[in-house]
């Protein structure tokens, strides 16, 4: 049976069913770079791939940031393991590659989650519960703290303009 990257989390499965033959690239292999948390940085501390080589900072709204590095010369995540067609840090991953599909914005005045995909009109129903053990997630909290750089794209127009190339559906608001 095809290993997928998301084998050790049933909750997205329904995922994974709808997008089986998706072809639009996920994150690790273009155009997004995960931001890096303080509870990150620890998990990658702890298997020696927080330097310089793997991470790197950025600037967001006036803050510095941490973000994975891609593979120089291409748009792969710096962990993606192109032979295997997955992540060699999986377990340590961070946050923000747990949360992906997933995304939080700034739609209308609140924090929403939303959801890119190829299929924006399905039925989304089945991600409540994801949503909410996303949102009890120890790690949830960093997001919390540091939303205005978490949500770079805070307003619809600059979604929509996004959304050409990556489709989403806006699922509901954040709870927090």
């Amino acid at each position: 049976m095809k290993q997928t990257i998301h084998d050790d989390d049933p909750s997205m499965s329904n995922f994974v069913k709808l997008c089986e033959t998706c072809t639009h690239k996920g994150c690790c292999t273009d155009f997004a770079s995960p931001l890096i948390f303080e509870n990150d940085l620890e998990n990658l501390k702890q298997i020696n791939k927080h330097t310089n080589r793997f991470v790197k900072d950025i600037w967001i709204n006036g803050n510095q940031i941490k973000t994975i590095r891609k593979t120089e010369g291409t748009n792969n995540c710096i962990f993606w393991d192109t032979e295997c067609k997955k992540c060699s840090i999986y377990k340590n991953r961070p946050f923000d590659c747990t949360l992906y599909p997933f995304d939080i914005h700034f739609i209308n005045g609140k924090y929403h989650w939303v959801v890119y995909t190829c299929n924006p009109s399905s039925d989304w129903m089945w991600t409540e519960e994801h949503l909410k053990a996303l949102e009890s997630d120890a790690r949830f909290h960093d997001v919390i703290s540091n939303i205005a750089e978490f949500s770079d794209l805070n307003e619809i127009s600059k979604l929509v303009g996004f959304a050409k190339e990556t489709p989403f559906a806006v699922l509901r608001a954040v709870n927090y």
